[in-house]
């Protein structure tokens, strides 16, 4: 494939095309909280739809970038490990902080 007069290959461009589209959310979230829904049970689903959605494009995205990186066989597998032991160090440290936080916003509103 030729991009601008230079040879690319086809995986990459085709991953960052898909991401290159802007998130939903800010736009989904007007849009449920000029109508009154944020707070029914199609809004939340919505809204958390679009969030997953969000989590994936980026994980895609990195794949990506991963894929365009690789300077041998082992550099992607190790991309994805390092990626894996991010995605846990989050479950396991940073989500509990952030239901704590989160606590403490409900008790207030």
């Amino acid at each position: 494939m030729t991009v601008a007069g230079k040879k690319i290959d086809y995986l990459p461009f085709a991953v960052f095309l898909v991401r290159r589209c802007p998130s939903p959310r800010p736009v989904l979230a007007r849009i449920l909280s000029e109508r009154g829904m944020y707070r029914t049970s199609i809004g939340t689903l919505a809204l958390a739809c679009a969030a997953v959605d969000d989590v994936l494009a980026w994980s895609l995205l990195a794949v990506a970038v991963a894929v365009v990186d690789a300077s041998g066989a082992l550099d992607f597998p190790r991309i994805i490990v390092e990626a894996v032991r991010l995605r846990r160090r989050d479950v396991m440290v940073v989500r509990p902080q952030l239901n704590g936080s989160g606590r403490g916003i409900a008790n207030e509103g």
